[in-house]
């Protein structure tokens, strides 16, 4: 009687044993998972932190209007001195200030109004930046709804063979940095709208360095692309029409 007992007593004192180290692992576990979750919201925390980031060289413009009227008066004589230019079989160079290409842009609904220069409502800000580096900087403000990051996309830009190369650099949102080369090959996609001016390779973008001047339907090639600190220079150089090519009213 007194070994049943014993043995009775022994079972318990296991079956409690066990019991607690159930516990105390249920606890460990738990405590665990608590950890990791505050982890996470600390790491979601922060990296919302720094994508609101807004970076001191966003400062995109608001319409000047005292300088309107000139603004536009230069846009319209530069285009008009492009047409003329490639109408008249002329290569011609012109210059493009940063601070000039960011006035057109804010006021891009009173000076483009027949054309489609219109940006989504979430998309506020627009800013573009020169680097002397072959590169341009687009900024603009995203309205997601929750919070209004700055966006900033580095695109390099160079002539090579008969293609502009265009090349995305580094895409911020906020402070927080995403590297492109970090990208599978191929993400960069044209929506199925790929022509034969027009090829992707890797994340690059070539165009075919052919153009057409609406106004005359003059075809040209970009012959000089230098970028300097907040300037650009470009030179269009007319193409030669082929004999089956008619000339337009007016033209050459």
């Amino acid at each position: 009687m007194m070994k049943m007992t014993q043995s009775r007593l022994e079972r318990v004192g296991s079956s409690i044993t066990d019991s607690g180290r159930s516990v105390r692992r249920r606890w460990r576990i738990r405590h665990i998972l608590y950890a990791l979750l505050a982890l996470g919201a600390a790491t979601v925390g922060v990296l919302a932190l720094i994508a609101s980031w807004r970076p001191p060289t966003y400062q995109p413009p608001a319409i000047d209007r005292a300088r309107l009227p000139d603004d536009q008066r230069d846009l319209v004589n530069l285009l008009d001195r492009i047409g003329a230019a490639l109408n008249e079989g002329r290569a011609i160079t012109f210059s493009l200030e940063e601070a000039q290409l960011n006035r057109w842009l804010a006021a891009r609904d009173e000076l483009f109004i027949d054309s489609r220069m219109d940006l989504p409502p979430e998309v506020q800000g627009p800013q573009i930046r020169i680097s002397e580096r072959g590169m341009f900087e687009l900024a603009a403000q995203f309205d997601t709804g929750f919070f209004r990051p700055v966006v900033r996309l580095g695109i390099a830009a160079k002539l090579e063979g008969d293609d502009v190369r265009v090349s995305p650099g580094s895409l911020y949102v906020g402070g927080l940095r995403l590297m492109w080369s970090g990208l599978p090959p191929g993400m960069i996609r044209t929506g199925g709208s790929t022509g034969m001016n027009l090829r992707v390779a890797g994340n690059d973008v070539l165009v075919q360095n052919r153009f057409t001047w609406s106004n005359g339907r003059r075809d040209f090639r970009v012959t000089q692309l230098d970028f300097a600190a907040g300037k650009v220079t470009v030179t269009f150089e007319p193409v030669a029409r082929s004999a089956s090519q008619p000339a337009p009213p007016g033209g050459p």
